[in-house]
Order: C-alpha cells, then structure tokens, then sequence
C-alpha cells in the first residue's frame, strides 16, 4: 500500500529523469541591458541570477529529444518498449502548426506510443484569462508588416494593477489548495513532504508558499540560476534532498490562470 490506503498496483512510477541545457548564458545585467528593468529588480522580483540561451542548434523539439535520451539511458530502457510520450511544451517550437510529440516519438524509436491524459489535481480560473495575451496575431488583431515592425506579436498585460490586486487574492490558497488535496488523495499529510518543487516564480512568493505549507526552505530548491525551466527532480536528486521512499510534490501555476500539484513517491535507482 502507499500512503494510507493508495494501492500501489495503480501507481505510476518514476523510474529516471533527464535534462538538456544548453551552454549559451544570459545573466542578470545582460537581462536588464536588453529589457530595460534595473539589475536589481531582475534579481529580487523576477529572482534572476542568469538563464540558459539556447545556440543555433538548440531547437526546442530537439532539446527534448536530448534529454528523453538521457532518461531512457538512466532507466535502461530500450526506447521500443515506451507505450506512452508525453510532450508538454509552448507553441514557440521548429515550426509553427507542428506536432512535437510525434517528432521526438520518432527520433526516440518510440514505436506505437500513444498520447494519454493522466489524472492531478488541477484549479481553473477563466476570469484572468485575457490578462496575459499575446495581442497581435489572432483573429482580433491579425498579424501586419506594420505590427511586425512594430515588434509584435509580444506578452502584453493589459492592466498589471487590476490583474495583480486579483491575483494576490485568491493565488496563494489555490497554490496551497492544490498541493494539499493532491497529496491527501495520495494517502499522506501535507506535514510528510519530503520535497516539493515549484514553478520558478520571485523568492519571496516562493518562501511565502512554502510558509503557508509549513515546508522548511531546505525540503525545496529556488531556480534562479536556470528560471522557467523543469529542474526541481533533477536538482533534488543532485542535492540529496531526494531519496528513495520520498514523498515528492511538484506544483506550478500558469497563465490562463491554472493551478495544479502532483504528488509520487520516490523509488528505488534502477
């Protein structure tokens, strides 16, 4: 049994991760040159050290390509065996109106794997969903040589006071909502956390979340050297911080605006 009653023919095991980041960097006074926001507000409120550039070869398909790869190589699998890909990732990709799940299926040797949806816990809130928006390029303001020139399509937030005083209302108790009903439909208690990794946001939202959960700041780890970037389970596991029989949480927030969490217990290395 996992937990106190989860019956452990139905769970989903993590047998190895892997990761791909390229070698470019960008640092926090590079940040600020380009955007224009002072080199503190870059390291305190978007909680940037530096970030990885890609180099002309580090498309993003194909980076995930590399690091399926060095999951596989960790697990011992042989790619034929794979019955399920998975392939999350933004638009911005090798070309547009492109299936990246079916390319990197290919380059893996995958075979028949086929796509399925796997049950988290998950909070929806379509109120704040034109309060990030790309604003040229759709059907309400196709895409110009004139907008282009412009520098379009970009983020816009139409009103960031309106946007963040909702926000702050409700964003902490949906972050924390989804990490306790997550790990409680898994049979444990928000207090048996062994690790929790966040979506990268500024530090002190970071602490804050960990402070509503009353998770010690060492049972996490802060990405500000790497930024929007899936590490936690890898640098876990580097760290130490991850061991076998770990009860583990990853949780993230997106624009949309979504919450979600997913719970796992940590296993054995293969």
């Amino acid at each position: 049994m996992i937990g106190n009653g989860y019956d452990e023919a139905d769970a989903i095991r993590l047998l190895a991760t892997g990761s791909y980041i390229p070698e470019g960097r960008m640092t926090s006074a590079d940040i600020a040159r380009a955007s224009g926001i002072p080199q503190e507000i870059v390291g305190t409120k978007l909680g940037m050290k530096q970030k990885p550039v890609p180099g002309p070869e580090d498309h993003p398909c194909e980076m995930g390509v590399r690091a399926a790869r060095q999951a596989l190589a960790r697990a011992a699998i042989d790619p034929g065996e794979i019955d399920l890909v998975i392939y999350i990732g933004e638009e911005h990709k090798e070309y547009p109106v492109w299936t990246a799940a079916l390319k990197l299926q290919d380059d893996l040797g995958a075979g028949a794997a086929y796509p399925k949806v796997m049950e988290t816990v998950v909070i929806t809130d379509g109120s704040f969903a034109e309060d990030v928006i790309i604003q040229a390029g759709g059907t309400k303001r196709p895409l110009t040589a004139e907008l282009i020139a412009q520098g379009e399509p970009r983020f816009r937030v139409p009103d960031p006071g309106r946007m963040k005083s909702r926000l702050d209302a409700v964003s902490m108790a949906r972050f924390t909502g989804v990490v306790e009903r997550s790990v409680r439909s898994s049979g444990w208690r928000p207090d048996e956390i062994d690790f929790i990794g966040l979506l990268h946001m500024k530090r002190s939202a970071h602490e804050a979340v960990l402070r509503a959960l009353v998770i010690p700041a060492r049972r996490s780890v802060y990405l500000d050297e790497f930024g929007h970037i899936g590490l936690c389970i890898e640098l876990g596991v580097q760290q130490g911080l991850i061991r076998p029989g770990s009860v583990v949480v990853l949780a993230a927030a997106g624009i949309g605006y979504a919450w979600g969490a997913l719970t796992l217990k940590w296993g054995e290395s293969v």
